[in-house]
């Protein structure tokens, strides 16, 4: 496996590391490559099974791209020697995958570089801004400045990396993607045809008891645009009207997103949470009514995984992975993440009604039991590797 950075801990970090434990409970020997690592950002013990390896050396970024591609490369190419297959995952890890030499070399996509490859990555989130900012007035113009701010970075990155980055893609035996809205976004980018291969998560045996005390919704955000957070905090507003009692605990809000939870209009519902650790983590789902997810262009989302085993319902957006991971009407609802007005009628109907949150809790994590273990990724995992690489 291969990752540009495991020196802190991420959606996509956390999947690699389940991704390894989990083979390596299959009997396979793993190896990871990292251009940093750094083993105080994990808990202790957790790569004791898997050779771990850095790549980058001091200096190197003062090498020109090409050369520092072909650098790396070759010193993945000396550590993966023997390897059965190599697995790239994120921008710039393809690139060094492409050049090792190894018979099996494969990009497991989490979603194409939108530093690179800009409106081609998120087409929602490219049509909200496009819309101009009086389409989403709630959103204060996030949307149209984050088109913006796509098309300035793009000039930015290079033609050449560009170059490096599709040539690279395109030698490769096969590229999985996360999701078919992700396995969409790299035929659009790169022209070649990606395989969905849906992750998968390790919960407890069972799903935690809910937690005695007040309902509340669980929200998980971040200030990137893509997560929708005004958009929620709209909806809230809206809500509220008709369901003063409504709780929310958020975890995400950065300093901006909390004065904007702590303005008028929506009182006192939304408690905002500091980091949690991952048993505090399970248990914010756990003792939750539903969980709340509604992301713009989300390539796939651990959450509504996270949130079905624990038996939760889901609240979360109709485009992206969301769309594919939680069945609408059977394991929560699905709602468009720009109509705040639909989303916050969702939210109080789930709300006011319990019963039917512990139904599609239920339902949910039947689901997850059937789709999205760690066991049925590996199974997934191991068949792709089979059928696209022989």
């Amino acid at each position: 496996m291969v990752h540009p950075r495991l020196d802190r801990r991420g959606g996509a970090e956390n999947l690699i590391e389940s991704l390894c434990r989990g083979l390596v409970a299959r009997g396979h020997e793993v190896g990871v490559a990292a251009g940093r690592f750094d083993a105080a950002a994990w808990p202790a013990g957790t790569w004791q099974d898997v050779r771990v390896a850095t790549l980058e050396r001091p200096g190197e970024g003062l090498l020109g791209r090409r050369l520092r591609a072909r650098v790396r490369a070759r010193r993945l190419g000396a550590l993966a020697r023997g390897a059965d297959a190599v697995v790239a995952h994120n921008f710039p890890a393809a690139l060094w995958v492409a050049g090792c030499g190894a018979r099996r070399r494969v990009w497991y996509c989490h979603e194409p570089s939108e530093r690179l490859h800009g409106r081609l990555v998120f087409p929602n989130l490219v049509r909200a801004g496009e819309a101009g900012p009086d389409a989403h007035p709630w959103s204060e113009g996030a949307f149209a400045r984050q088109l913006e701010h796509m098309d300035a970075r793009r000039p930015r990155a290079t033609r050449l990396d560009r170059a490096l980055d599709r040539e690279a893609v395109r030698s490769l035996d096969a590229v999985l993607a996360n999701s078919r809205f992700t396995a969409a976004a790299v035929e659009r980018v790169y022209g070649v045809a990606a395989h969905a291969c849906p992750p998968g998560v390790a919960p407890p045996a069972t799903p935690a008891p809910s937690a005695v005390g007040a309902p509340y919704v669980a929200w998980v955000t971040n200030p990137r645009v893509a997560k929708n957070a005004l958009g929620f905090l709209e909806a809230l507003r809206l809500a509220i009207r008709d369901a003063p009692d409504l709780s929310v605990r958020a975890l995400g809000l950065d300093a901006a997103l909390r004065a904007s939870a702590e303005a008028p209009g929506l009182g006192k519902c939304i408690e905002a949470l500091p980091p949690l650790d991952d048993a505090r983590y399970a248990a914010l789902f756990a003792g939750a009514r539903l969980v709340a997810y509604p992301s713009v262009d989300e390539p796939f989302g651990l959450v509504p995984l996270d949130a079905m085993a624990q038996g939760r319902p889901l609240l979360a957006s109709s485009c992206g992975g969301p769309a594919e991971s939680v069945v609408d009407g059977e394991t929560g609802v699905l709602v468009d993440p720009l109509d705040p007005s639909a989303m916050a009628a969702a939210l109080v109907a789930l709300w006011r009604d319990p019963a039917r949150c512990d139904a599609l809790g239920r339902a949910g994590r039947a689901r997850f039991e059937r789709e999205f273990t760690l066991e049925r990724f590996v199974d997934r995992f191991e068949a792709a590797l089979a059928a696209y690489c022989a």
